[in-house]
């Protein structure tokens, strides 16, 4: 994906007034002292990408266009797919994951639909969560809009994401002191991408899912009124595209800990500006509100204002 994707070069953020600074930003992830000081990060990067890229190419691409009708079951509802790479794949990756850091739990997506109490512990000690396949619908519909992720937080604070991309074999990690694209080609240090401003000229993805009744239907309507408004169907492929200035806001009506901590972590160290929705505060791993990211404090605010401005009011 190296040759496909926009150049960054490392410039790091711009000067800015801190008038203009947004607070949800400026706390980055894993800057706090924590029981992770001192940890290696540059080797712990290195053996989850491992992980994933086991994962991806034992369970998850041989399956790839290629899953049969048994193979694929629904959840919640008839579009909430969940498939047997979904199922082999976080089977392998969790007590892997769980070997790399004593003490650490997993909270992973399709063991928390098994027991819906494990999300709410996201916020607690020491956590892992993984998305073994994001984008199971595209998965399913033979779309390439898929993934996997894995992101660690602890005590709710997030501290470093990795977003693995099986068809290119690569991988966007962020953590404290960066953000990294690793391929086969070496690790780079990407810098803050440019962005689009302005409701006319932004553009991004936002979804209702969660919302229910007269606000569904209010919110929906004021998304579809967005010019800019794309549809990508994956959390994880929609933070790279932010990460990457190929997509400039995301709104996502609820969350969940394995989808938007990894987009929060990412996010925020591209220099984004994200906070939940309603409320405007920081995100955290155990809340089920929703999340809207733009590319800054002015653009969350205008962007917010028009989505949900009983909420900003």
């Amino acid at each position: 994906m190296t040759a496909n994707r926009p150049s960054q070069t490392e410039t790091g953020p711009a000067e800015q007034d801190p008038a203009e600074q947004d607070p949800a930003e400026q706390e980055q992830p894993g800057q706090a002292e924590t029981a992770l000081a001192g940890l290696d990060w540059d080797g712990l990067s290195a053996e989850v990408c491992q992980l994933l890229e086991q994962a991806s190419e034992q369970f998850i691409l041989p399956r790839w266009q290629r899953l049969a009708e048994q193979e694929i079951h629904t959840k919640s509802s008839a579009s909430d797919f969940v498939t047997i790479a979904d199922l082999e794949a976080e089977a392998w990756l969790t007590p892997r994951l769980a070997d790399l850091l004593a003490g650490a739990q997993i909270i992973a997506e399709e063991a928390s639909a098994a027991d819906p109490a494990l999300r709410d512990r996201a916020g607690e000690g020491l956590v892992w969560t993984l998305d073994p396949v994001d984008g199971t619908r595209n998965f399913v519909q033979q779309r390439p809009a898929f993934c996997s992720m894995v992101a660690l937080a602890e005590a709710g604070a997030g501290q470093a994401a990795w977003i693995w991309l099986p068809l290119e074999r690569a991988c966007l990690h962020a953590r404290a002191d960066g953000l990294f694209w690793i391929d086969s080609q070496g690790v780079e240090r990407l810098g803050r991408p440019d962005h689009q401003r302005g409701l006319d000229r932004m553009q991004g993805t936002g979804g209702v899912l969660g919302l229910e009744g007269a606000q569904r239907a209010a919110v929906q309507e004021r998304l579809k009124a967005l010019p800019g408004r794309r549809f990508v169907g994956s959390a994880g492929i929609e933070a790279v595209r932010l990460a990457l200035g190929e997509l400039d806001f995301l709104y996502h009506a609820r969350c969940n800990p394995w989808d938007h901590l990894p987009v929060d972590i990412i996010c925020r160290q591209a220099g984004l500006c994200v906070r939940q929705l309603p409320g405007g505060g920081a995100y955290h791993p155990a809340s089920r509100t929703g999340i809207l990211v733009a590319p800054d404090a002015f653009a969350w605010q205008d962007l917010a204002s028009h989505i949900w401005p009983e909420a900003t009011d």
